[in-house]
């Protein structure tokens, strides 16, 4: 059950992403612009919850946007994924 986190703080073109293992330890960082995000959790099988922070309007929206995405587009290649806004 990995988890990944993603800082929406700033302006920016693309988001700090870090995927965290279940003892807690960070085992990726990467950059991902905000249409990407849905996809990389669909095809990444070990990330079970999306944790995104930031300014809670823009991360409401984002998070309803990787919501439609996976089940509209990435249904049959995603389990149950949990998105969080911190």
């Amino acid at each position: 059950m990995y988890t990944l986190i993603v800082d929406c703080n700033g302006f920016i073109l693309e988001h700090c992403a870090h995927i965290i293992d279940p003892s807690g330890a960070i085992v990726g960082l990467m950059h991902l612009p905000a249409a990407e995000i849905a996809e990389f959790v669909a095809h990444d099988s070990r990330i079970s919850n999306v944790k995104l922070s930031g300014i809670t309007d823009y991360c409401n929206g984002l998070k309803e946007e990787i919501e439609n995405k996976i089940a509209l587009e990435y249904a049959n290649k995603t389990r149950k994924v949990e998105i969080e806004v911190i």
